[in-house]
């Protein structure tokens, strides 16, 4: 796998266009297993900010919110961050997650 902190910029920008384009084609089904690496990585990491999404209107609505750094705490809701497809808001979420582990 790769070792995206290591990587010049222009390397890293390639390979981000290629994860990114694959994500935004199919943002909720089964991927690649490179961007299946990324995305557990993103999921598992003990970063000190996490982004996920609320659903906050049954299939119509989600919001983005900041994951505690305890478990049981509360999330952080982002309130000006709605979406009305989800597809939009795991888009949204993959590229703060990108940015969080891998900067720009």
């Amino acid at each position: 796998m790769y070792d995206l902190k290591q990587l010049e910029p222009q390397e890293k920008q390639r390979l981000y266009e290629k994860f990114s384009e694959e994500f935004r084609t199919t943002p909720i089904g089964e991927y690649s297993l490179d961007l299946q690496h990324i995305l557990n990585l993103f999921r598992g990491a003990p970063n000190k900010v996490k982004y996920g999404l609320v659903c906050t209107k049954d299939h119509r609505e989600w919001m983005l919110v900041m994951m505690p750094s305890k478990r049981g705490e509360p999330v952080r809701r982002l309130e000006n961050k709605v979406f009305h497809r989800l597809e939009d808001a795991e888009w949204e979420v993959f590229n703060l997650r990108w940015k969080a582990h891998f900067g720009d």
